[in-house]
């Protein structure tokens, strides 16, 4: 490697470190940017599909309707599935998505609604919601999700 291409790596890693330059998310690879759509609807169907601050009060640990978030993690699963089958996304990535919008400031969480997809794959190192590979942890420690 040449000198330029070692102070220009350097640059670019003291930028990210200081929080200016958003870093890929490795949970998601490279989702090409014809599918963030697809995986935004998919979101917004989650979304639509389930009582969102019952499953934040769970996480928090506040107290919530245990039946309504089994229930909720059954229809995240289904969703996810046919997800998966009928437009060709990731079945973890679109859950790992949607509860990283759960663990998310509630305040924050609804400014970014909207574009929220484009806004976990380019997340920064201290942002407002967890880093997919902690989502990744509790997702699969919580048979519900995985199994159905």
């Amino acid at each position: 490697m040449s000198f330029k291409g070692n102070v220009l790596d350097s640059i670019y890693n003291i930028l990210e470190k200081m929080h200016i330059i958003p870093i890929k998310d490795t949970v998601y690879g490279e989702i090409p940017k014809s599918q963030e759509h697809t995986y935004q609807t998919v979101f917004y169907d989650m979304l639509n599909s389930v009582d969102v601050n019952n499953l934040t009060y769970e996480y928090i640990g506040h107290q919530y309707d245990i039946v309504k978030a089994q229930i909720d993690k059954k229809k995240l699963h289904d969703i996810a599935i046919e997800a998966q089958e009928k437009k060709d996304i990731g079945f973890l990535i679109s859950l790992v998505m949607f509860f990283q919008y759960v663990y998310a400031d509630v305040m924050l969480r609804e400014k970014y609604k909207d574009f929220w997809i484009n806004k976990v794959i380019k997340r920064k190192r201290a942002d407002f919601f967890p880093d997919s590979a902690a989502v990744v942890m509790v997702i699969m420690q919580d048979n519900k999700l995985i199994s159905g």
